[in-house]
């Protein structure tokens, strides 16, 4: 999904038998409670960490772009959700009563707006607009988590603030109604309210709405530190 660097896409401008997610791994080590690694590519190199402190586990995530990369699809974060009987989110700084994640319903996504506020919208048709209001959050840049529920139980809480901070407030290409590039969008992959629940995370793409555009992320160093804590 990504484009060479005339922009044009790889899967028709290019070797379709190269792959272009190929990683080598220049170091890894690990211990009981850490683990962290190194990898590199031909657009940059990635330093992952994983520590675990009791209940609260904390990944840091670091890509070091060598040149802009445009794309239609683009993911900073992909979180799987299973086990769970009936799964509902809300934001750590949101008034609203937490959102239901049901089956067979338009796509709701979270995306940061050019007020620097935190909005979940609900899709009129799949994942087209027009788009509802479910929640407006004034999020805290600097401490704001995701908070996920089984059956109106706490489970977790991720914080998110990077994705807040470093979230394009770009309009949208392909989304329309002034949606900015960024989303949170929430994917339940089944027909029933078990079914597994992933929260798709992205700086800048173009998934949201009609057509293929490409948006990109300049060159530099993009930082994702997530703090999962279980439990109330």
């Amino acid at each position: 999904r990504d484009h060479n660097n005339h922009r044009f896409w790889s899967i028709i401008g290019e070797d379709k038998n190269k792959n272009y997610l190929d990683l080598e791994c220049l170091d890894m080590r690990s211990h009981e409670t850490a683990t962290q690694a190194l990898f590199k590519d031909d657009l940059g190199r990635y330093f992952i960490q994983r520590m675990v402190y009791g209940e609260r586990h904390i990944v840091n995530a670091w890509s070091m772009l060598d040149r802009p990369v445009y794309s239609h699809l683009n993911h900073c974060l992909v979180l799987n959700v299973i086990g769970h009987q009936s799964l509902s989110f809300k934001f750590s700084s949101q008034t609203e009563q937490p959102i239901a994640i049901k089956p067979d319903q338009p796509l709701v996504f979270a995306t940061m707006d050019q007020q620097d506020q935190l909005e979940v919208l609900q899709c009129a048709d799949q994942e087209k607009g027009p788009f509802t209001t479910k929640a407006t959050v004034n999020p805290h840049a600097d401490n704001e988590f995701l908070c996920l529920y089984d059956q109106g139980e706490l489970i977790c809480r991720l914080r998110i603030s990077d994705w807040i901070v470093q979230s394009s407030r770009d309009y949208s290409p392909t989304a329309g109604y002034g949606v900015a590039q960024n989303t949170m969008e929430v994917i339940i992959n089944g027909a029933k309210e078990s079914s597994p629940v992933m929260f798709w995370f992205s700086l800048a793409h173009t998934s949201v709405g009609r057509g293929f555009q490409s948006v990109g992320h300049q060159k530099g160093n993009y930082r994702m530190h997530l703090q999962l804590e279980w439990g109330k």
